[in-house]
């Protein structure tokens, strides 16, 4: 299948090799040009794979939600395994050393969350990194999850309520995992 194909790359390679060159980067300008900052996201993919619409007809509605989704699920997963592992390495006491504001709230918010992260600030209440990256783990599953249950196609099968046979009412989507929340949260600790 293609869209597979196409996507181990970003699993096998690209997902590890980005971050590298994104440091080699950052070192580069630092030593020849200190006074300049290496953007973020000067990198980026896209992919004609799945919604190439120039009259191959097996490119349909359905093959182009379809591969937004592998491409979703594979984001979701990465994410996910990423988190886990800081997660389990960055142990780091508040005992020891301060924590900002900002992750204190995102403790908080951690600790309303997902039933395992509770356990995990009762189990380890000092170390405040564990716990938000498990819930950033959690809700990366919980996001994964939503693309199974909320299929892209079609559109009205989960979000709309039907009001007569010609009225349809949408429906909100539940909250799911944004990259804003993600950046907004490794930052948050990158910063702390």
């Amino acid at each position: 299948d293609e869209v597979r194909t196409g996507l181990w790359y970003f699993d096998t390679t690209l997902w590890d090799v980005v971050p590298q060159r994104q440091r080699d980067l950052e070192s580069a300008l630092a030593r020849h040009y200190p006074e300049i900052s290496a953007p973020r996201g000067w990198l980026r993919f896209g992919s004609w794979i799945g919604g190439d619409r120039d009259g191959n007809p097996n490119v349909t509605a359905y093959a182009t939600a379809e591969t937004l989704h592998f491409h979703r699920r594979l984001a979701l997963d990465k994410v996910q395994d990423a988190a886990r592992s800081l997660s389990r390495a960055l142990s780091i006491s508040s005992n020891r050393d301060a924590v900002s504001p900002e992750v204190n709230a995102l403790i908080d918010k951690a600790g309303a969350a997902a039933g395992h992260v509770r356990e995990l600030l009762k189990r380890y209440p000092s170390e405040p990194y564990r716990a938000i990256f498990a819930d950033l783990a959690a809700q990366a599953e919980a996001a994964r999850e939503h693309t199974l249950n909320f299929p892209l196609y079609p559109f009205y099968a989960q979000r709309t309520l039907p009001m007569s046979s010609t009225l349809a009412m949408p429906l909100p989507m539940p909250a799911v995992l944004t990259a804003e929340t993600i950046k907004t949260t490794v930052d948050t600790v990158i910063d702390s």
